[in-house]
């Protein structure tokens, strides 16, 4: 099992402290809150782990809101449809202008300007529950041709990355395929790598005895390339956003 513990062994080892943290530069107080840092900004970053969330639309509301364990929205469906990803600007200058009073199926979805958690539809959503009419087509191999089905599933899908579970002890179980109950879904290889060198470069980048300019920015770089790879596998898997 991968602890939090195996990646405090390797940083105290390239620290020059090996066996734990005890000339004061600094603390495993301090070493546990970079830890989390790190964890937060690499599963933003790559979107490792993915949240979905789903609910009903309401007529004439197009504010939702999502669950504080999903860090931002990536993706949006309606129905299964994918909606365009949009700002308030993008949607003041584009063809959808007087889309905050006017009603319809929305196309398109922004999270600018708005409360903290909340995104907004646009257009306004004409009809409330489960199902909206909304006909679709679909080719017909037994007639040769195209058929309407009345109604399509609305329900409004959120994607986006899940925010990890805070890191409180050295014995907690740090990444996917540990047993337990992982902080993070990230694989054990990225974890000890990657992270350990994110974590490395806040320490050698912050306002302490350690700072060595030099060596954040090789740590920072090299964190920068396992950001790039692992959100490049989501990509490819389908699972990154924009």
């Amino acid at each position: 099992m991968s602890t939090v513990n195996d990646l405090y062994q390797l940083i105290t080892f390239d620290l020059c402290e090996d066996g734990g943290l005890v000339l004061g530069l600094l603390t495993p107080a301090q070493f546990i809150d970079l830890v989390n840092l790190t964890l937060q900004d690499f599963t933003q970053k790559t979107c490792s782990s993915a949240l979905v969330q789903t609910q009903a639309v309401t007529a004439s509301t197009a504010r939702y809101t999502f669950p504080d364990a999903m860090m931002r929205v990536d993706e949006a469906c309606l129905g299964g449809v994918l909606l365009e990803p949009t700002t308030v600007q993008g949607l003041n200058n584009g063809n959808l202008r007087g889309w905050r009073t006017t009603t319809g199926l929305p196309t398109r979805w922004h999270a600018d300007e708005l409360p903290l958690k909340t995104v907004e539809l646009a257009l306004i959503p004409s009809l409330s529950g489960i199902f909206i009419a909304a006909p679709q087509t679909g080719w017909s191999v037994f007639t040769g041709g195209i058929t309407y089905t009345p109604y399509q599933h609305q329900d409004l899908t959120l994607i986006g990355p899940q925010l990890p579970a805070a890191v409180a002890l050295l014995t907690d179980p740090l990444c996917y395929g540990s047993t337990g109950s992982p902080t993070s879904y990230i694989p054990l290889d990225f974890c000890l790598g990657y992270i350990g060198l994110g974590v490395l470069a806040r320490i050698f980048g912050g306002d302490n005895e350690l700072y060595d300019a030099a060596r954040a920015e090789w740590c920072a770089g090299e964190y920068a390339e396992g950001c790039a790879i692992v959100r490049s596998m989501m990509g490819e898997a389908g699972v990154a956003g924009r």
